[in-house]
């Protein structure tokens, strides 16, 4: 079995204990217990070789105005995070051994933090541990950054990887703090100087050629995923500073995490797990895969993959341990094997927001007593799909303005979409699709109720010896029939005017809708003249209904055309108060007569009246040029 040389293990143990600093990496976190109430915890990874931990202080300062301090934080019992294999904890020199030993302090305290976009949560130390990339043994400073006017009882983002990591010099690692955000908040990752506290938070000096976005020759970090890859070239410890920011749906920030923590690099025989193994393979369900670590996938469908993690030294069993489960509630995770070992991560997405969702694989080999570990990161991106909202039936009203289609849809529809007319009255809206989701459709099914026509207000003289009339020939427009007519005193009537005993005024006509239609309603305005009116004299003459003269068309636009059986022998046209206004000449075709009014005669409302031999007529009708 492919072993790590134990000399230079204790080589490293012994060195680890001469620091001036046994304190070797740390971070703070919150936890919202109530209304502005807070659990704030300082997390320090301490060597067990050193000197005995002590209580702890903690800095509270908001851009509101407050600041206090913390003093005395009680020592909590320490977890062992040693990096060795389970048959040598016991000889870690946090158990009386010389194995490398590394105990995880969780220092904790509650405070009620008013609102405030701009929380500062600080932690300081003296002097750190002697590194290849720092000038010295300067001070270690951490803070934690809250705006919690911004996001009302968030929490902060939390580490999974809770060990000191030791790695294999000359030998690609592929590491992730497997971070993720109990609110699901949106993370992002960068690598940021280390600080050190001098009356103030500043950056610790690098030697040349290191600084804070590079404390290790050629290391990368993902700004989405955290995934952190390099390749190390030199034995001893380095300094890595990682701030995490958590975004909320409206992109704004919630606040920030920094671990301040040594990455130890040593000289191995052994292996580290394959980095280029763990890539996604048989993948099932709707999800789409997006590069070798990653998926794409619409929210209410779900899908199953394997990743399947080897080691190069083949008598090595590996260990898998994953946040997925945290990460992405309800999933599945089970193993299979010892070398190469499978992982298969099934998940159903219903019920989610969209977001983007990363988790890690940690893959831990059995090499002892310093196993070597692969941490590989996984991003699942959630889409919400097009919305074309749901199948939707309305009625309009014929004399309805122009609507909008999109505003009768129901369920949220997105607004990008486009309207096919299939058949009358039926639209399919179409919204196209988004990224791996198909397009999204729905049916509205439109009905146009026709409005009531009651015609159109209107005025007439009726000659108080004149005949019966019937009002709604009288409106104009098209009034349809059906309707009801009420009298100027409220009363209903026929529809009949007798100038002999009806009042004069307002009569309406009123023909009822169906809904969304509201009834239609035309008023005639009915006055009288009296039987000695020029417009009536005529009245008195006995008519021939056996001999009609037709009038047409009306309304006119300044022509008419009389057809009769006995020809009038006098024509006249008299306006709408009864006074004689022309008495055309018309010119006689073929039983018919053919006007041609005045040019200035004025568009309105005006009586006909043809005086034969035997009869007196009066018809009315509109001129409207």
């Amino acid at each position: 079995m492919a072993r790590i040389y134990i000399a230079l293990l204790l080589s490293c143990s012994l060195t680890l204990s001469g620091m001036a600093n046994h304190y070797s990496g740390a971070n703070i976190l919150y936890t919202c217990t109530s209304n502005n109430q807070y659990e704030v915890t300082l997390q320090v990874f301490v060597d067990c070789s050193g000197a005995p931990v002590v209580p702890q202080t903690l800095s509270f300062s908001s851009s509101c105005g407050t600041s206090f301090t913390v003093t005395d934080l009680p020592i909590p019992v320490g977890t062992e995070v040693s990096q060795l294999c389970a048959a040598q904890i016991g000889n870690s020199t946090c158990n009386g051994g010389n194995l490398p030993g590394m105990r995880l302090y969780e220092f904790t305290t509650s405070q009620f933090l008013p609102p405030c976009d701009g929380w500062t949560i600080s932690w300081n130390l003296c002097c750190r541990a002697s590194s290849i990339n720092l000038i010295g043994n300067q001070g270690e400073y951490v803070e934690t950054v809250l705006n919690n006017s911004t996001a009302e009882c968030d929490n902060s983002p939390v580490f999974a990887e809770d060990a000191l990591p030791y790695v294999c010099v000359d030998q690609l690692v592929s590491y992730n703090f497997g971070v993720s955000d109990p609110d699901g908040d949106s993370l992002s990752y960068a690598l940021v100087d280390a600080r050190k506290f001098n009356n103030a938070a500043l950056p610790v000096s690098y030697q040349p050629g290191f600084s804070g976005a590079e404390p290790i020759p050629g290391i990368t970090l993902d700004a989405t995923t955290g995934q952190v890859l390099f390749t190390p070239t030199l034995i001893g410890y380095y300094i890595v500073a990682v701030q995490v920011d958590a975004f909320n749906d409206a992109g704004e920030i919630t606040g920030s995490v920094v671990r301040d923590i040594l990455f130890v690099v040593i000289d191995c025989s052994n292996n580290n797990p394959d980095p280029n193994s763990g890539t996604i393979t048989n993948l099932s369900g709707a999800a789409v895969q997006d590069g070798d670590f990653g998926l794409a996938l619409c929210g209410g469908t779900s899908f199953c993959f394997d990743a399947v993690i080897s080691d190069p030294d083949p008598d090595q069993m590996l260990t898998l341990e994953s946040n997925v489960e945290t990460v992405l509630p309800g999933a599945q995770f089970s193993v299979s094997g010892n070398n190469p070992v499978t992982a298969t991560i099934c998940w159903d997405a219903s019920g989610v927001a969209p977001g983007t969702f990363v988790f890690a694989i940690n893959a831990t080999d059995d090499a002892c007593p310093q196993p070597a570990l692969l941490i590989l990161s996984y991003t699942i991106v959630v889409s919400t799909g097009p919305n074309a909202g749901e199948n939707t039936s309305a009625t309009r009203c014929s004399t309805d303005p122009p609507l909008s289609l999109f505003d009768l849809l129901n369920g949220n529809p997105d607004p990008n979409g486009t309207f096919t007319e299939v058949s009358p009255g039926v639209y399919h809206y179409v919204v196209g699709a988004i990224g791996n989701c198909p397009a999204d459709s729905s049916v509205l099914t439109l009905e146009t109720v026709q409005a009531p026509d009651a015609g159109l207000n209107t005025s007439i003289v009726v000659c108080a010896n004149g005949e019966l009339v019937f009002m709604i020939d009288s409106l104009l427009g098209t009034p349809e029939t059906g309707g009801a007519w009420i009298s100027p005193n409220g009363n209903p009537n026929s529809g009949i005017f007798n100038p002999d005993s009806d009042p004069t005024g307002v009569y309406c006509y009123t023909v009822p809708g169906t809904a969304p239609c509201t009834n239609a309603t035309a008023c005639l305005s009915i006055s009288l003249l009296e039987p000695n009116d020029p417009a009536c004299l005529g009245l008195s003459v006995p008519g021939i209904e056996a001999n009609p003269i037709f009038l047409f068309p009306n309304p006119s636009t300044g022509s008419l055309t009389l057809s009769f059986s006995d020809g009038p022998q006098r024509i006249e046209v008299l306006d709408a108060q009864g006074r004689l206004v022309e008495m055309p000449r018309p010119a006689l075709r073929n039983g018919t007569m053919e006007i041609n009014l005045h040019s200035e005669l004025p568009n309105g409302h005006y009586l006909l009246r043809t005086i034969g031999s035997s009869a007196v007529h009066v018809e009315h009708f509109e001129l409207l040029r």
